[in-house]
């Protein structure tokens, strides 16, 4: 019997009800890894736990990646399920579209505070865990809007170009304890968070015209990207940022 490429790790997903978040959760679940399931939403979490090939091997936890104390609770109930942390999928973000001139002091906050500022809380709190492993791998969902400024996005935009940034500098803080932090940077990827895009037939067709593979991508092409980081074959990579774009950005 062949055997499965994460069977024994444990690994943490937060925004796990997420579209993307539940695709890399069951390619996971697949391979025989162990899950922690994080999000905001109940439903959201049962929704995926369901999904999984391996469901007794996983468990959900509720809480906000910007509160210490959540995110606390999340890396203990993680310590305790499994003893280690081998991999960090941070997979919560969001994205509300608003032009410059008519973004709000409440949304430029919310999403620096989600998609930043929870990026380096999670990752820093779990790398002190693998710190003591000596060994781990942190994988931070950006965009391509890390390296291109798209137009009603200018706090999605920010946020994912400093998680890039804070990627690369703990590669380079924490690489001596046999740590790895990658990004994976998807480009159009039809979920939830843009709906009001890909559900509109003409904006849909005007996003379609910017991929040289004239397709919007789907959670499930981000999942094979996802768990090469994660896996041995990826184990000289650090720092990196992996587009996922159907060649947007060339």
């Amino acid at each position: 019997m062949t055997q499965m490429k994460y069977d024994g790790q444990c690994i943490l997903v937060t925004g796990a009800g997420g579209s993307i978040g539940r695709a890399i959760a069951g390619g996971l679940s697949r391979e025989g890894a162990s899950l922690v399931l994080a999000d905001l939403g109940s439903e959201p979490l049962r929704r995926t736990h369901r999904t999984l090939a391996h469901p007794k091997r996983a468990i959900a936890v509720m809480g906000d990646i910007t509160n210490d104390k959540d995110v606390e609770r999340l890396v203990t109930t993680a310590r305790r399920f499994a003893h280690r942390i081998d991999a960090l999928v941070h997979a919560a973000g969001v994205a509300k579209f608003a032009s410059l001139l008519k973004t709000t002091h409440e949304v430029w906050e919310e999403t620096l505070r989600v998609n930043l500022h929870g990026s380096y809380l999670v990752s820093k709190r779990v790398a002190q865990e693998m710190i003591h492993q000596r060994s781990g791998r942190i994988l931070l969902l950006a965009s391509t809007n890390a390296f291109v400024g798209e137009p009603e996005l200018a706090a999605y935009n920010a946020s994912k170009a400093g998680v890039v940034l804070l990627a690369r500098t703990m590669a380079r803080e924490l690489g001596s304890y046999g740590i790895c932090v990658n990004v994976l940077a998807p480009g159009f990827i039809c979920t939830g968070l843009n709906r009001e895009v890909w559900s509109n037939p003409r904006r849909r067709r005007a996003y379609e015209r910017q991929v040289p593979l004239r397709r919007l991508g789907r959670p499930a092409d981000v999942v094979g990207p996802a768990l090469f980081l994660l896996s041995k074959e990826a184990q000289y990579i650090s720092g990196h940022a992996l587009v996922v774009d159907g060649g947007q950005l060339a």
